[in-house]
């Protein structure tokens, strides 16, 4: 297929195992919020534990001076915490061996969402992830927290585990399933803290294998027809279902484009189509799956260019390059 400048007329070419579709496209006139820097962030975190407590208590008690071997000790120095556990942070400050009272400890922790930190040291894990959480001594016990600079600090690693896998099923399968035909399989997987996981590592397996088999990449590729049962396994949990596979009735392909209102295709433009398989009487293959793909040439004025075009599953194309492409 293609498409120029003021003629949206379309020449389709097609052969017994390929239907192709090619654009001509023109060049077109062409943020991502960042995390805070660290000083910022620790800083929002001790405008916060102003805010809701996190610190020591002020003392109107003038406090001993600290020489260069002071020091802060925190214990554990690091922990693993499960989701919804908590436990207990011991700060001490020594100075030439000798433990120092009377110097204001703050706690605040760098991701509070998923680990939070109370003014006693108390700690509580809310989510997965591996976190740190700060103890500091304010060089002026008079300047808490708010602009605190530390005097001593010190960080602690929290590293919370998923919590074990609660649920898997097998999700997405279509109610017709054809030989010759591949398509990807896909779970659905919750923890018992009810969170949707998606980082769970999941081994399919089919039992007959003449029938249908799932590749390493997790596609379920059907060669003959049949019944089998159809597994998968995460952690400690199994899904299974019975699939079926009929034989493949396609006997004509067709690929089109689907209206829209561009006579001329540019770069950045979203171009639709759609592809459709009919058996020999010319009905409507249902639940067919369909992979789309595309191909262009490369020009050579663009040094190292990325992905000049693509094509989602659904069949919307668009490209960041002037070329010649085939669907």
């Amino acid at each position: 297929m293609t498409v120029k400048p003021n003629d949206r007329r379309l020449r389709l070419l097609a052969a017994p195992a390929l239907l192709a579709a090619a654009l001509l496209l023109t060049p077109a006139a062409a943020s991502r919020a960042q995390d805070p820097e660290p000083d910022e962030q620790e800083e929002a975190a001790l405008e916060e534990a102003e805010d809701t407590g996190e610190g020591a208590e002020e003392t109107g008690a003038e406090l001993p001076e600290l020489t260069s071997e002071a020091e802060l000790r925190v214990e554990p120095d690091e922990l693993t915490l499960e989701v919804g556990a908590t436990a207990r942070l011991q700060a001490k400050l020594f100075d030439r061996g000798e433990e120092v009272s009377g110097h204001p400890i703050v706690f605040f922790s760098r991701s509070r969402r998923n680990v939070s930190v109370d003014a006693t040291g108390k700690l509580e894990a809310h989510g997965p992830g591996e976190f740190t959480v700060v103890a500091l001594v304010p060089k002026d016990a008079e300047d808490r927290p708010r602009r605190a600079e530390a005097l001593l600090r010190t960080e602690i690693r929290v590293f919370v585990p998923d919590p074990p896998v609660a649920t898997i099923e097998i999700v997405d399968l279509p109610a017709n399933l054809y030989t010759a035909t591949t398509l990807p399989l896909a779970t659905r997987i919750v923890d018992t803290s009810g969170v949707v996981r998606q980082n769970v590592p999941v081994r399919y397996e089919s039992t007959d294998a003449r029938v249908a088999t799932v590749d390493a990449l997790g596609h379920l590729q059907l060669h003959a027809p049949g019944e089998t049962p159809l597994s998968a396994h995460g952690e400690a949990r199994t899904a299974a279902v019975e699939v079926s596979v009929s034989a493949n009735p396609v006997a004509r392909f067709e690929l089109e484009r689907l209206p829209d209102a561009f006579e001329t295709v540019r770069t950045g433009d979203v171009v639709r189509f759609a592809a459709r398989g009919y058996d020999a009487a010319g009905n409507p293959v249902p639940d067919l799956p369909v992979h789309f793909s595309v191909a262009g040439t490369q020009s050579p004025s663009i040094l190292a260019p990325g992905a000049k075009a693509e094509i989602e599953q659904d069949g919307a194309f668009f490209a960041e390059r002037s070329d010649v492409y085939t669907v």
